[in-house]
């Protein structure tokens, strides 16, 4: 296991970023095969001895496979377009075969400068030999030891390394688990579209359920694999945009309602029909160009944490038999029993020494314990705050309950009664001000309800 944390930093960082180059610079359907096996990886667990030889190994193997035959198709039909058996043979820019044969990924780089050929040619070569690469060296990282050729001392000593990094990947985990809630923020909140207001009233819902005392479980892990169908679909649609064919379609345009409630965003298009092979990037905010690599990651990170919470198996449907599998809620209440019952033996024996770990279990606790006894504080101090920066009739509630509560003699009760009303105003104040931060027309959505401007106050 010495060798385990290469592998994973290999295969769930440098593969990921790799496969994001590669599907960034050439928005074609080759680039798409690549954007689905990287979607496919996450589903695999970090190669080993045992994964290696196993799911994970069949999965380097399809890699290796897919790209060898994209990069052979792309072979043959440069082959085909540069020794044609037709002298007459030629393609004129925006003819149908010359759309159909760029879309695909193929292009004449005749006349064609270094810098603009450079992406065409780049995305087959970088896959094929990064799959090879990382192949053999996690067949060179994951040798296998087997423990008939282990001492008694080298024994112990890979069963503390393995406990240790069973340790870090739990607290990794924990660690993952609030980044995918933050992370779905971030998203929803770069680009207010339909697809962005679901990742977003997942990030209130999720935080809402949290701030109930409620732990973030399989009920936490089933919300995200009902998720990543959606980040799915969503970076399928914005890359295949990209496309001259959707790029120049008038069904559905991006200045349309549809187009500006689906994220229907011109980021990386042909430049024109004088020399459609040159690329050109749109005028956008730089938050737009962020949005298609935070799907991706939120979608990587999003099945990497479910499939940790669930225990399940490598594999999609193995994901989704774990979905629908029942939890065994005895089997860790019986640990715990276990051990606290050998903490009370250890007590009686006199061997109760204040441990580090009991040192930082008691300081997080008190801490803990501290901030949720001043937490009505902080929450009326925050509604004064946001009332005083956005000035508006809804603000001007949450000004006046909180000016109201402070000359109250027993705030503290009066606050726990009433927050359930204050988490809808709020949810309520969130939810208007997303929604009138679309790309909304006052005629699409209106502002003004009878005496209520609902725009005012976010």
């Amino acid at each position: 296991m010495d060798n385990y944390w290469w592998c994973a930093i290999l295969f769930r960082i440098i593969l990921p970023l790799i496969v994001v180059i590669a599907v960034s610079i050439r928005p074609t359907v080759t680039s798409y095969v690549y954007l689905l096996v990287g979607c496919y990886m996450p589903f695999f667990s970090v190669p080993t001895s045992h994964s290696l030889a196993h799911s994970t190994g069949t999965y380097m193997k399809i890699l290796i496979i897919t790209c060898t035959l994209t990069s052979c198709f792309m072979l043959s039909f440069y082959f085909v377009l540069y020794f044609p058996t037709e002298p007459e043979f030629d393609l004129k820019p925006c003819s149908p075969l010359e759309s159909a044969l760029r879309t695909m990924g193929v292009v004449e780089f005749e006349g064609l400068d270094f810098s603009s050929a450079l992406p065409w040619c780049l995305s087959e070569p970088l896959m094929l030999l990064t799959s090879v690469v990382l192949f053999f060296i996690f067949k060179k990282l994951c040798q296998d030891t087997t423990v008939s050729r282990m001492t008694k001392d080298l024994y112990e000593l890979a069963q503390a390394k393995e406990e240790h990094r069973k340790n870090i990947l739990s607290m990794l985990m924990n660690f993952g688990k609030y980044f995918v809630v933050l992370l779905c923020c971030v998203t929803g909140v770069l680009k207010a579209t339909v697809f962005g207001a679901i990742y977003y009233f997942v990030f209130l819902f999720v935080m809402t359920y949290w701030a109930c005392n409620q732990t973030l479980g399989r009920f936490f892990a089933r919300v995200l694999v009902s998720l990543t169908p959606i980040i799915f679909l969503n970076m399928t649609i914005m890359f295949w945009y990209q496309f001259q064919y959707f790029y120049d379609s008038k069904v559905v345009t991006a200045d349309s309602v549809w187009g500006r409630l689906f994220n229907l965003i011109a980021i990386k298009t042909y430049k024109d029909c004088k020399d459609p092979r040159i690329f050109q990037f749109h005028a956008q905010t730089k938050s737009v160009y962020a949005i298609p690599i935070c799907l991706f990651f939120l979608y990587v990170l999003s099945v990497l944490v479910s499939r940790e919470i669930l225990q399940a198996k490598d594999g999609l449907f193995n994901l989704i038999g774990a979905l629908f599998r029942k939890s065994k809620p005895k089997a860790w209440r019986t640990a715990f029993s276990r051990l606290h019952q050998k903490y009370q033996a250890d007590k009686l024996l006199g061997k109760d020494q204040d441990l580090m770990a009991d040192k930082v279990k008691n300081v997080v606790e008190q801490a803990l314990q501290f901030i949720i006894a001043v937490s009505y504080l902080v929450a009326n101090f925050i509604m004064m705050i946001w009332a005083i920066v956005y000035v508006g009739w809804k603000t001007l509630i949450l000004m006046t309950w909180a000016n109201l509560v402070w000359l109250l003699p027993f705030r503290k009760q009066v606050i726990l009664v009433t927050s359930p009303v204050v988490v809808a105003w709020v949810w309520f104040l969130l939810i208007t001000s997303y929604l009138y931060s679309m790309d909304l027309t006052e005629k699409e959505l209106p502002t003004r309800y009878s005496i209520f401007n609902l725009k005012s106050g976010k």
